[in-house]
C-alpha cells in the first residue's frame, strides 16, 4: 500500500508501508533505556498494520510485548508519543492515529529464577 502524502501540479509524493512500519519500530526501539521492548512478532514486521482511517488520517496499530513491573499506561503514552512525533519528523505526517495493544507482560530471566 502506498499511502499519498502530497500530490499537486508538481508531483506526487507516497511512502510505501513498509517504510512506515520502518519508521515506527526504529521510534519504538529508541524509547528510554529500552524499558519497552517488543515481541518477536513485532521485529518480524507482523504486528505493525498501517492503513489509511476516517479522514485520510494514517492508523497505525501495534501489538506489544511490555516487561513486567512497568506501570502501562505510561509506557503506552511513551510509545504512543514517540510513534506520533517519528512519523511527524521522518514523514511529515501529522495527526497520526496510533492504537496500543499489549499482547504479553514478560517476566525477565533474573525474576524467573528467584
Amino acid at each position: 500500500m502506498n499511502i499519498k502524502l502530497q500530490a499537486n501540479a508538481d508531483g506526487e509524493l507516497s511512502i510505501e508501508e513498509g517504510a512506515v512500519r520502518s519508521v515506527v519500530e526504529l521510534a519504538i526501539k529508541d524509547i528510554g533505556d529500552g524499558g519497552t521492548k517488543v515481541n518477536r512478532r513485532f521485529l518480524l514486521g507482523s504486528a505493525i498494520r498501517v492503513k489509511e482511517g476516517q479522514d485520510k488520517k494514517l492508523v497505525v496499530d501495534l501489538e506489544l510485548t511490555v516487561p513486567y513491573g512497568i506501570y502501562l499506561p505510561d509506557a503506552m503514552r511513551d510509545v504512543q508519543t514517540s510513534v506520533q512525533e517519528a512519523l511527524v519528523k521522518n514523514v511529515g505526517i501529522e495527526n497520526a492515529v496510533v492504537n496500543i495493544a499489549v499482547t504479553k507482560v514478560e517476566v525477565a530471566e533474573a525474576e524467573k529464577s528467584s
